[in-house]
């Protein structure tokens, strides 16, 4: 659904079933997304799904928490052993992950020595054995009824998974990229800080680097929690993760760093979509960050536990959070220009709104750079670059099809317009 290229047609007709059989969650139009999707498996033996379940605050998700209790009668002590089984799984995998990070933050290793080194300490046997020990206890709290709860899993995994890469970026208003928010503990108690997976930014605003193009910190984030409101503004990126370091998401393809670290993809992602939650909810590169680790949960961001208390969270919890991007332009200019192309040297027109029914309110020639200050999708039409329905507006009020403007990249790259 986020990735743009290669849909075999045999799971174009999977995805189709699913929107038929889905009469839960509601799905929207999206782009094309890679054929391996989990959303059909059993996620139980394969990533961390009870913390996700339990300690997410969502309203889609505590629904099918409280699904799952009514349909296997569970009490509210058996409740409470689950989330604490959860919880314990949760802490053991984060401190997994903190140990192959001083690895990973070591520079002057190579990728491959850092995988190397990774693979040594034995990451993904103890990960799978993270997963085994949650499953028997699991076992011993449900007993009888532990196999309902396995095809309750099955069920609810497919139609969540399914959602989210279906929903990425349709709450989202310009400049804001809707993200899932995990914790971390910082190194100094009570920071007010996030990590995001751009080591470039925690690097210059610690003034360890700020070369170009990174030279212009402090870097700084607005979050707003979307199922409240809650919001904390410019707080600083002086952390990198949650799993990967050079996934630059909020970046068009031509600067995005992501994708010549992977080891088992070269599809790309739709603007704003983390290489982690693409991994957790569709397997993308084989459900691994770009070190060779199980990605256990889908964050984009990973806020200390003081941020995520200003935003109303309790411990552990996770939570959708929509996340500025104009301040994390390394440049600071934070511009989006194309450069437009027409057919014969013809002009384009320029539309009132995003398809030929508007008005017309101007007109483009061929070599114009504009600045696109946002895309929308509207009317599909079909002009240099092919055939497509996404629309740039380049003024208030001013929207020219995306098939006249060369970007660099054949998907979006600018933020999403409000409606």
């Amino acid at each position: 659904m986020y990735l743009r290229k290669g849909l075999h047609p045999f799971w174009l007709l999977a995805l189709v079933v699913a929107l038929l059989v889905s009469t839960i969650y509601p799905l929207q139009q999206t782009q094309a997304y890679e054929a391996s999707s989990t959303s059909k498996t059993d996620p139980w033996t394969q990533k961390s799904v009870l913390h996700y379940l339990l300690f997410t605050k969502d309203t889609n998700v505590e629904q099918a928490v409280a699904q799952m209790k009514k349909e296997l009668a569970l009490t509210d002590s058996e409740m409470n052993q689950l989330a604490q089984i959860a919880a314990d799984e949760f802490i053991y995998l984060r401190e997994l992950k903190k140990e192959s990070d001083q690895f990973v933050l070591d520079e002057k290793l190579s990728k491959e020595e850092k995988i190397q080194k990774i693979k040594e300490t034995g990451y993904t046997r103890k990960h799978d054995q993270a997963l085994t020990n949650t499953d028997q206890k699991v076992r011993q709290v449900l007993k009888g009824r532990y196999s309902k709860f396995r095809q309750y899993i099955k069920a609810w995994w497919a139609k969540e998974s399914t959602m989210r890469i279906t929903e990425f970026k349709t709450e989202a208003a310009a400049n804001n990229i809707r993200v899932f928010a995990t914790q971390y503990n910082p190194n100094q108690a009570g920071a007010l800080e996030v990590a995001l997976p751009d080591k470039y930014l925690k690097f210059a605003n610690l003034g360890w680097q700020t070369s170009p193009p990174y030279n212009n910190p402090p870097y700084t984030v607005d979050i707003t929690r979307i199922s409240t409101g809650k919001s904390i503004t410019d707080v600083h990126v002086d952390e990198v993760g949650p799993w990967n370091q050079d996934d630059n998401y909020w970046d068009p393809d031509s600067e995005r760093r992501i994708y010549s670290k992977l080891c088992c993809t070269s599809q790309k992602l739709d603007l704003g979509v983390p290489e982690s939650y693409a991994a957790y909810y569709s397997n993308y590169n084989n459900g691994k960050d770009q070190f060779d680790r199980n990605v256990a949960n889908p964050a984009g961001i990973d806020l200390t536990p003081e941020v995520a208390k200003r935003l109303g969270l309790a411990s552990l919890q996770n939570d959708w959070v929509t996340i500025t991007t104009d301040d994390l332009d390394p440049s600071g200019n934070g511009t989006i220009t194309g450069t437009v192309h027409t057919d014969n040297g013809l002009p384009v027109n320029v539309r009132s709104g995003p398809g030929t029914s508007y008005s017309i309110v101007g007109k483009k020639y061929d070599g114009d750079v504009v600045t696109i200050e946002c895309q929308i999708r509207g009317e599909t039409v079909t002009g240099k670059y092919g055939t497509s329905d996404l629309w740039d507006r380049i003024g208030t009020g001013q929207y020219i099809s995306d098939t006249y403007v060369y970007t660099g990249s054949d998907g979006q790259v600018a933020p999403t317009c409000s409606p």
